[in-house]
């Protein structure tokens, strides 16, 4: 006790603060790069967050896979900045034009809402549907399905006059 007098001894209780979600993390991440337009790497980031430079190598990915940005190598060095690109939801949302998105197997994986109202359908209905489903107007044509499978074939995209382009 005489011992534990003679020393000023101070206590601190620590409360845990609740971790930040994966997406507040991913927004900060976001916010940081909006006032970086000549990018930051993977340690810059680190530092002003105060982040281990592995989960930010990983939310960057996560940023990356989703369009939000880009990455430059530079050196040795991956430079990340905003992307500039238009997500293609944007663009689905915004065409005046009929839109189905399909995946190698043929199935719909995105349909805009001209489509889904033109056609009276709703999302559910459709999406993550085979193309030669009778009940896909338009897509699951005799006609089209052809074109469409030489599509996927090529790898690419191919016109019929000017008004199918797939």
């Amino acid at each position: 006790m005489i011992w534990s007098a003679m020393h000023n001894i101070k206590y601190y209780i620590v409360y845990p603060t609740p971790m930040p979600s994966e997406q507040e993390l991913l927004d900060r991440i976001l916010n940081i790069l909006k006032f970086k337009s000549k990018g930051m790497t993977i340690t810059e980031i680190s530092h002003v967050t105060n982040i281990h430079r592995n989960s930010i190598a990983k939310y960057l990915q996560v940023l990356l896979a989703s369009g939000k940005v880009d990455v430059q190598l530079i050196g040795n060095a991956k430079v990340y900045t905003l992307s500039r690109r238009l997500p293609i939801n944007s663009m689905l949302h915004c065409s005046p034009d009929l839109i189905v998105l399909l995946n190698q197997d043929r199935r719909i994986i995105q349909v805009n809402d001209k489509y889904l109202k033109y056609f009276n359908l709703d999302e559910n209905d459709i999406l993550n549907r085979e193309i030669n489903n009778p009940a896909i107007p338009v897509i699951s044509d005799e006609i089209i399905l052809p074109l469409i499978d030489r599509s996927i074939e090529n790898g690419g995209s191919m016109q019929q006059g000017n008004d199918l382009c797939i």
